[in-house]
């Protein structure tokens, strides 16, 4: 903050949401204290030098970015503009596992780079969010959210950034630019091994054809599954793979292949006898957003699913008021409350399985703390009431509300505090602060404040 950095916050990959703090890889979120600002913030504090700064404007641009390492030379960072917007762009930057970076987590210091969409100020900090270019393993931080050789991250319809090929120094990237709204995706045509079922070592390869004739890359995935994220020698890139298991276990092997400007196609291989058999999907919860310190966030919901499964599973959601999302725990703001139906399909690929549920769109209690101002003598005994706090929905009466009354000023000892009156004797001089939360048994309510003035 002295030196007018904003917080490093990333997009939680599982609700979609900015998460304060949540950039692993920089000092102004979670990374170690003596950690790398990222690069945008580095470019604005004047520490990393134009030249090290490549801007991608034109379509099809190859970059070849190296760690953000004082001593490097080279591209180490890439800034690409959004077209049409004032001051929004996004920047592609390079670990190694050296110094403060090595206590990163081994996924972000590969050979893969780091994605950040910044919006610029001019003469004030840019605000970074960090992004999962791996969202299928979704996380609540930036995970493994690094972008890895052989996909393709899309930032909305007009950016597309591949990471083709890299190792723990320099990462090549190309960058296309456009809609390519007449684009076809490249067709899998096949995927093989050899041997072609059993073993403990493989080589897979990929018959790909484009129909618009474009240069694609691929991507394997051998051993992440539902709940795991991305791990050095778990995946491997191009259209030939091989991969080493400690013993022969039954598996499915995906492949993503990529043209680069939007087309995605994703088939496997199975090996050692492995039966694919549906997912399942237990239950669907919902619960309110949490504030950083437990309250509800204005009623806010989330949906949370129950899911049993050996691979990565894609969400398909029909949310109550009929839009729809992708993400694994969507966020919802009801347009009523009370009862709705929600629909989830789930997918590993090869299998789908929809349910359709009732849930209850609860709305936090409101706190209310009567009087909310008053004056007395010292050494007076005060009494503050908190029967009229309520449910906005009507299933609990207030007296059935749980309450919690604190003092917030110091050597006031509170008599009931988790009753629904509490009392407590004024002191000699000064003003006393309450503060009252309550809850119908979800999370508890924003709080409200009572002050108490002593006067002579």
């Amino acid at each position: 903050h002295g030196l007018g950095l904003n917080h490093a916050n990333a997009i939680l990959s599982k609700n979609g949401l900015p998460g304060e703090y949540a950039d692993s890889a920089d000092t102004m979120g979670k990374s170690n204290y003596r950690g790398h600002y990222n690069a945008a913030a580095k470019a604005w504090l004047g520490w990393l030098p134009a030249g090290k700064i490549a801007t991608a404007s034109v379509d099809g641009a190859t970059v070849a970015v190296q760690a953000l390492e004082p001593s490097v030379s080279g591209i180490q960072a890439v800034r690409i503009p959004v077209p049409g917007s004032t001051g929004e762009e996004y920047w592609v930057e390079k670990r190694r596992p050296i110094g403060s970076d090595a206590a990163l987590p081994p996924i972000l210091t590969a050979d893969g780079v780091l994605v950040r969409k910044v919006q610029t100020y001019g003469s004030t900090a840019p605000k970074c969010l960090a992004l999962d270019a791996s969202p299928e393993t979704p996380s609540f931080n930036l995970g493994d959210g690094a972008l890895l050789p052989g996909r393709t991250f899309h930032a909305g319809e007009q950016i597309h950034i591949t990471a083709l090929w890299g190792d723990d120094k320099t990462t090549w990237i190309r960058i296309r630019l456009g809609a390519f709204p007449s684009n076809q995706p490249p067709a899998i045509l096949s995927v093989n091994s050899n041997p072609p079922q059993w073993g403990s070592t493989f080589t897979f390869t990929a018959e790909v054809q484009d129909a618009d004739g474009d240069p694609v890359v691929a991507f394997w995935n051998f051993e992440t599954g539902l709940a795991a994220q991305y791990a050095p020698g778990s995946y491997s890139t191009g259209l030939t793979a091989t991969h080493a298991w400690l013993t022969a276990q039954p598996g499915r092997i995906f492949v993503t292949v990529s043209d680069m400007k939007g087309g995605v196609t994703t088939l496997w291989k199975d090996v050692n006898g492995f039966v694919n058999v549906p997912p399942v999907l237990e239950k669907i919860h919902n619960w309110p957003i949490l504030l950083p310190d437990g309250m509800a966030a204005d009623g806010w919901q989330i949906f949370v699913p129950k899911v049993q499964d050996g691979e990565l599973i894609a969400y398909s959601w029909v949310l109550p008021d009929g839009t729809v999302s992708s993400l694994p725990n969507p966020p919802y703001f009801p347009s009523q409350w009370g009862y709705a139906p929600v629909t989830l399909t789930i997918s590993d690929g090869e299998f789908s399985v929809t349910q359709t549920v009732d849930v209850q769109l609860n709305q936090p209690a409101v706190a209310v703390v009567d009087p909310a101002y008053q004056e007395v003598k010292p050494g007076t005994s005060v009494t503050l009431s908190g029967l009229a706090s309520y449910d906005p929905d009507g299933f609990m009466p207030a007296g059935a509300l749980k309450y919690q009354w604190s003092a917030a000023t110091p050597g006031i000892v509170l008599n009931g505090a988790t009753a629904a009156s509490v009392s407590f004797v004024a002191p000699l001089s000064g003003s006393v602060t309450i503060s009252l939360q309550v809850t119908d048994g979800t999370v508890w309510s924003k709080k409200v404040y009572a002050k108490v003035k002593v006067v002579p």
